[in-house]
């Protein structure tokens, strides 16, 4: 696997410098309460490049305070949807 500079990872394939972690996805935590999108890759011709992407996204979830441990429980649900 070789890190490109856009923030993604080639897992296979060629590199494409087009692929890259949405920018609104980095430096800080956003709400999941909307369709966000984590790799986006601009519309341009790509020339027949093919590849396997992938990043890792960091999660904060916030607990109330003063909850009995083993009592506060919570679901965590996320879909992946690729650009038609």
């Amino acid at each position: 696997m070789s890190t490109i500079n856009t923030g993604t990872t080639l897992i296979a394939g060629t590199a494409n410098l087009r692929v890259q972690t949405a920018i609104s996805m980095s430096g800080t935590y956003l709400s999941l309460d909307s369709a966000r999108t984590l790799i986006k890759r601009d519309t341009a011709a790509n020339l027949g490049v093919l590849g396997h992407y992938g990043t890792l996204p960091h999660m904060q979830i916030l607990i109330p305070a003063f909850q009995a441990v083993g009592y506060y429980t919570g679901t965590l649900v996320y879909t992946l949807y690729e650009n038609p």
